[in-house]
C-alpha cells in the first residue's frame, strides 16, 4: 500500500508553508487536512468554508467531513496547526476578494469565483511536483492524494489506535476495510495525538 509517512507530511507542509505563497499556503492547507483527517482526494476538494464551524471566539475549531463511497461522514476536531493555516488562507483570499461562506477552500489558480474547486488532477500534479523538488522524483511517484488518507491509516495503527477508533476516524461503513491498517492485532489502545 502506497502511503506517505508523518515525518515527511511535515516536512512537505513546512516547506509549502515557507514559500509564503498564497498557492503553497493552500496546498500546505490541502496537504495537512488530507493527511490528518484521511480525506479522499474528491472530500478534500469538496470542502467548503461552510464545512468549518467556529468557536465562541471566531477561530475556526471543527471540521464536518462529507465522506464518499457510501463512507461515514462526521465531525473532526481541528487540531493547533490546522486553526492557524486556515485562519491565513481565509485572510489570503478575503485579500484577493475571492472570500465567500460557501466558497470552496481548495481554489484553483487564477480562480475567478470561489465556487469552483481546484480538479482531483490538479491536486494530484501539484502534490507530485512539490514531492519531486523535495523528495525526489522517485519517491514522489507514490506520493499521491491517497496516499495521503493511507497514510493516516498507517500511522494510527502504528500508534495503536483501536481498530474501531480507526474505522470511525476514516469512516470506514465496513470494519473490514479498516483491517487493512491494523492487521489482525485490532484491540491495541493508545491516546491518538498528531504532533
Amino acid at each position: 500500500m502506497k502511503h506517505i509517512t508523518l515525518d515527511e507530511t511535515e516536512k512537505l507542509f513546512h516547506w509549502l508553508y515557507s514559500l509564503k505563497t498564497g498557492y503553497g499556503l493552500r496546498n500546505a492547507c490541502l496537504l495537512w487536512l488530507s493527511f490528518h483527517h484521511g480525506l479522499r482526494s474528491s472530500e478534500c476538494l469538496s470542502l467548503k468554508w461552510s464545512n468549518f464551524s467556529s468557536n465562541s471566539g471566531g477561530d475556526y475549531d471543527r471540521i464536518f467531513i462529507e465522506r464518499a463511497k457510501g463512507s461515514l461522514s462526521g465531525t473532526h476536531d481541528l487540531d493547533e496547526r490546522e486553526k492557524f493555516v486556515l485562519s491565513k488562507l481565509r485572510a489570503y483570499y478575503i485579500k484577493l476578494n475571492w472570500y465567500a461562506g460557501s466558497g470552496f477552500l481548495a481554489l484553483p489558480k487564477n480562480s475567478k469565483s470561489p465556487y469552483k474547486a481546484m480538479s482531483r488532477n490538479n491536486w494530484a500534479y501539484h502534490l507530485r511536483e512539490e514531492s519531486t523538488l523535495k523528495f525526489g522524483s522517485v519517491r514522489a511517484k507514490q506520493i499521491t492524494p491517497h496516499s495521503l488518507r493511507h497514510g493516516c491509516g498507517v500511522y494510527m495503527a502504528l500508534k495503536g489506535i483501536e481498530t474501531q477508533l480507526i474505522q470511525q476516524w476514516l469512516g470506514h461503513a465496513s470494519i473490514s476495510s479498516t483491517l487493512i491498517y491494523t492487521g489482525i492485532n485490532p484491540q491495541q489502545s493508545m491516546v491518538f495525538e498528531f504532533t
